[in-house]
Parts: structure tokens; C-alpha cells; sequence
């Protein structure tokens, strides 16, 4: 499903169509920024990762756990600003 479907389904009035089309639209956009996020991590995962390139990941996707999985880091700590304060690589 794709934004042809969405357009389709709304000029119909469809909504649960929509809806769906809509959710399984952006669930293959996340599944897409995933695969390449974590292809890019695990191409450099012989060079520990900096703790810059860490802020921006948790910057892009705001959740420690989803950061941590990108990153192939744990216990990462952040603060109240959303600063980056310590990980392990």
C-alpha cells in the first residue's frame, strides 16, 4: 500500500482503509531507516562509534533502547536536556 491507496481510500471516504494504507506506509519508511541505520552501524562497528554520531542518533530518534540497538552501544545515559552523557561501545 502506498500513498496512491491513501489518496484512493480518503476521495472514498474510506477511512479504516486509509488508516491502514497510512500505518503500513509508515511502517515500511521506519523498516527502511532501520536497515540502512543499522547497515551503517554495523559497517563501522570495528571503530567504536563517537559520542557526537551517538547524540545524533538519539537526536533523530528520541528512545534510548532504539538508540542503543543503532548504535550496537549500551547503557546509555542521557540527561534532562537530552544530552548524551555516557555509553558503552
Amino acid at each position: 500500500m502506498g500513498v496512491t491507496d491513501i489518496l484512493t481510500a480518503i476521495r472514498q471516504k474510506d477511512w479504516h482503509t486509509a488508516n491502514q494504507a497510512f500505518a503500513a506506509a509508515m511502517q515500511q519508511k521506519i523498516a527502511d531507516r532501520l536497515a540502512t541505520e543499522r547497515k551503517t552501524v554495523f559497517n563501522e562497528s570495528h571503530v567504536p562509534m563517537p559520542q557526537a554520531e551517538v547524540q545524533r542518533v538519539y537526536d533523530e530518534v528520541g528512545d534510548i533502547v532504539e538508540t542503543e540497538t543503532l548504535c550496537n552501544i549500551s547503557n546509555l545515559h542521557v540527561n534532562q536536556n537530552g544530552q548524551v552523557i555516557s555509553y558503552v561501545a
